[in-house]
């Protein structure tokens, strides 16, 4: 899926992403999950999906709403990583 720019799409994007995971998971044993490659590496690839849309949500919520706690949250990070 092509990145977004809207809070409201990114949010769409995490719950696909939550989505896609239990379809890939689903009827797999913690066993069965823990020795196949493909799909550790497709929820791996989804949390890490799932964690970029975080970040920009917060930003653009900081944007949108600066009274937000995940905006303030984001703009804090930004501020220590400068």
């Amino acid at each position: 899926m092509a990145a977004s720019k809207t809070p409201r799409a990114r949010l769409l994007h995490i719950r696909d992403e939550i989505d896609g995971v239990a379809m890939i998971v689903r009827g797999l044993s913690f066993a069965q999950y823990q020795g196949s490659y493909i799909h550790r590496r497709a929820v791996e690839r989804a949390v890490q999906i799932i964690s970029e849309s975080r970040e920009g949500v917060a930003a653009g919520l900081s944007r949108e709403i600066p009274q937000c706690a995940m905006g303030r949250d984001y703009r804090d990070r930004q501020h220590l990583a400068t």
